[in-house]
């Protein structure tokens, strides 16, 4: 089973790339449908999960909080609240995929700055990029940093940096 997954790996990840370039087409449509050009800088958010709670680390595994992390984009445009990117960092998988840039064992897998450069590079494979005009993240985030620093680079804009209340106020 595991070699057959191996096999259709890439295609798999293609797919899903090109199902989120054709959502990030849609925004663009649902902008212009709405008077806007498909320019206009829209809101987002942007979120990782890891598979162990990292304030739960110290009793379940006391050197390293998670194996596997998912950081994901989702436009606050349309009313579906689509992802537009994602990006997943497996400290487990021992395949070098050319698709992803996986942690080494000795890497933190907590490094949201990383993963938000990642997901501004996905942004900008399209011919025409979404401008991400505001992004929200978590109150202790660091995807702002590195998404802002890329996204700036390939739109000419700086992305403002909204935080999300709940954990906002969780991290004072």
């Amino acid at each position: 089973m595991q070699r057959q997954s191996n096999e259709c790996f890439d295609m798999l990840v293609n797919m899903n790339r090109e199902d989120m370039k054709q959502q990030r087409q849609i925004v663009k449509q649902a902008l212009e449908r709405s008077g806007f050009p498909t320019d206009t800088p829209i809101p987002a958010e942007c979120d990782t999960r890891y598979n162990n709670p990292l304030f739960g680390s110290r009793t379940r595994t006391p050197f390293q909080p998670g194996t596997q992390a998912t950081t994901t984009i989702v436009e606050n445009v349309t009313a579906r609240k689509k992802i537009i990117a994602v990006h997943d960092a497996n400290k487990l998988c021992k395949t070098v995929r050319p698709l992803f840039a996986n942690p080494k064992p000795w890497d933190s897998i907590d490094n949201d700055e990383l993963y938000g450069e990642l997901l501004a590079d996905q942004l900008a494979e399209d011919e025409q990029p979404l401008f991400i005009g505001q992004l929200t993240t978590d109150g202790d985030s660091y995807a702002y940093r590195g998404f802002s620093k890329k996204h700036s680079e390939v739109v000419n804009l700086t992305t403002e940096n909204l935080r999300d209340p709940r954990h906002l106020a969780s991290t004072q």
